[in-house]
């Protein structure tokens, strides 16, 4: 069965996840374009990043559907699974590079897995490494011997070798100052200029929201909601975040911690 909107590259129809006893995500639907670059905010523990991972197929929803360009990931078998991953590029959190590889073989690795010609690999790896502002030098350098930025960078110059269709970031400017959380924000623009790709940013940096986003889904945590109530609060363009008539979402946007304060003081209570 193919998505409602063949325009959806992704797509998640009714979809709910439990861990145990708890549930994380309650009843998403969600439609992303291709081409579009989505970001997903909200609280921490509102299921951010498990939609991330319920998005490449690295978590299976306990309800409803997953589909990645007309396929539904949960029906395709292992091998099949694995090939449509291929198709993503994944930039973690902390960067997750291999802290044994020095920056060159953590860029090539999955060039490598691939069978590429290591001629064909080193070229690759020198324009990614180019791509997202890298010298030379730091080809031969561990991770433990770079800086966070450098980090995300050679992370997200990983993640660009394959050429991937889409792109996925968790929280791809934690623990950055401000100039290089900038520097990653030009970087996502950059490659979406240079590729034809649909991306999914997941944040809680409204600078990054603002500049990279042509549309922001915010979620809230299950245990915000009134019974019944739909878990996003909000989807749509992010110059509209402000005017949003949810408090919840102009709390978040804005920083304002005094009526959360409350409700925690309340629950407390």
């Amino acid at each position: 069965m193919t998505p409602t909107n063949p325009d959806h590259l992704i797509a998640l129809e009714h979809v709910s996840m439990r861990f145990g006893g708890q549930r994380v995500l309650h009843g998403i639907g969600l439609g992303v374009r291709r081409g579009q670059t989505l970001a997903v905010i909200g609280e921490s523990g509102c299921g951010k990043t498990v939609l991330l991972k319920l998005v490449i197929g690295l978590l299976r929803p306990s309800e409803g559907r997953v589909l990645f360009d007309g396929k539904v990931l949960a029906d395709l078998p292992e091998r099949e699974l694995t090939r449509q991953r291929l198709r993503f590029g994944f930039l973690f959190q902390g960067a997750a590079l291999f802290d044994s590889l020095t920056v060159h073989d953590n860029v090539a690795f999955g060039l490598r897995a691939q069978g590429r010609a290591e001629a064909e690999i080193q070229e690759v790896v020198r324009q990614r490494l180019l791509e997202v502002g890298l010298p030379a030098g730091v080809t031969g350098k561990k991770p433990a011997e770079l800086s966070g930025g450098m980090k995300k960078r050679v992370g997200l110059a990983r993640a660009l070798a394959l050429d991937p269709e889409v792109m996925l970031y968790d929280e791809p400017t934690t623990g950055l100052d401000p100039i290089m959380t900038d520097v990653i924000n030009e970087l996502i623009l950059q490659t979406r200029r240079q590729r034809p790709v649909t991306s999914v940013v997941v944040t809680h940096e409204m600078k990054t929201v603002q500049k990279v986003a042509d549309r922001v889904v915010m979620l809230c945590p299950l245990s915000r909601l009134a019974p019944g109530e739909p878990q996003v609060l909000f989807d749509g363009p992010p110059e509209q975040l402000a005017q949003s008539p949810d408090p919840r979402v102009r709390q978040f946007v804005e920083g304002q911690a005094g009526e959360r304060l409350k409700e925690l003081a309340q629950a407390g209570g």
